[in-house]
């Protein structure tokens, strides 16, 4: 399509009518800023970089990790924590509590060795059947065939 322009009194006057000025995708920077705006006052929102490493590990949170999430959120900002560190039984989360942020995320398999720098506070989120279901995987040593006799009460 070609646009034309007139030049009135030393003035670029479009021709364009303002459907056609109207873009047919949306900004979309415009579109993440005004999501957060409208999202639930408090709610944890995920940046991008965090969920760009969610995905690159193949990392994706349930329902419950969420609120799981959210709930260790809460507690630190109740405790006055800056950055926080939750450690989830599949992954390690950067917290900017004040901005209610997920800065950024590492896999589970990934945290050994790892220092996390610039944090002020850590929250160990538990296993959703709680601490014993996470030893159930591990067999410290033992016969593997005897993990199904452990049982599941603390």
């Amino acid at each position: 399509m070609i646009n034309r322009i007139q030049l009135d009194s030393a003035r670029a006057v479009s021709t364009l009518s303002p459907r056609v000025v109207q873009s047919k995708t949306p900004n979309t920077r415009f579109a993440e800023l005004l999501a957060d705006r409208i999202q639930e006052p408090g709610r944890v929102k995920f940046s991008a970089h965090a969920l760009r490493r969610l995905e690159a590990r193949g990392l994706s949170l349930s329902p419950t990790e969420q609120a799981q999430v959210q709930a260790a959120v809460d507690q630190a900002a109740a405790k006055g924590a800056r950055e926080t560190l939750l450690v989830l039984p599949r992954a390690a989360l950067v917290v900017n509590i004040p901005n209610r942020t997920v800065i950024t995320a590492v896999g589970r398999d990934e945290l050994e060795n790892t220092i996390f720098t610039n944090i002020d506070s850590a929250v160990l989120v538990a296993s959703p059947l709680g601490g014993a279901a996470t030893r159930n995987h591990e067999t410290n040593g033992l016969d593997p065939s005897r993990e199904a006799q452990t049982p599941l009460t603390d």
